[in-house]
């Protein structure tokens, strides 16, 4: 966040530097990190009109992690608060007139698709795979492979109640 000396600005017969709101909001599919990228971080106000166009933050890319403050991050996604930890500042002519008040940054992380298939799901001549009818909703597939998952994640299938 960047600082400003107000005590300084006031013994210049400057004025105290006026806050600024910083926003964004980010959002990916589960992929076993934490790891955020913004690519909308913008002023969201504070600013006074003459120098709307004329302050700029140095990038509209700010990188952090998704926080949900003393729990961890849910592989079934959600919405989260984004801390930045990349480097972020204000530019133009009259930037210093400026600081970086308060910073509100979120994102969600939705949840992986899976693919669940049969390795002998494309042979319908497989007997495993062919299910004569007996008046119910139910089969027994085997051989099941599950597409999708990351390395290091453990995914299981359970019989349904």
């Amino acid at each position: 966040m960047a600082e400003t000396n107000t005590a300084a600005l006031r013994a210049q017969g400057g004025c105290d530097a006026r806050a600024l709101s910083v926003t964004g909001s980010g959002n990916k599919v589960y992929d076993r990190t934490t790891a955020a990228k913004l690519t909308n971080a913008t002023i969201s106000s504070g600013l006074i009109a003459v120098d709307v166009g004329r302050i700029r933050l140095s990038t509209s890319t700010v990188t952090g992690y998704y926080s949900n403050g003393t729990q961890p991050v849910s592989k079934a996604g959600g919405v989260y608060t984004i801390v930045r930890e990349s480097d972020l500042s204000l530019t133009g002519d009259t930037y210093h007139n400026y600081y970086i008040g308060s910073e509100t940054y979120t994102g969600s992380i939705s949840r992986r698709a899976l693919n669940l298939h049969s390795t002998l799901w494309e042979d319908p001549t497989c007997p495993r795979n062919i299910k004569q009818y007996d008046g119910t909703d139910t089969a027994i597939i085997k051989d099941i492979i599950i597409d999708g998952v990351l390395e290091g994640d453990k995914v299981t299938l359970t019989t349904p109640v």
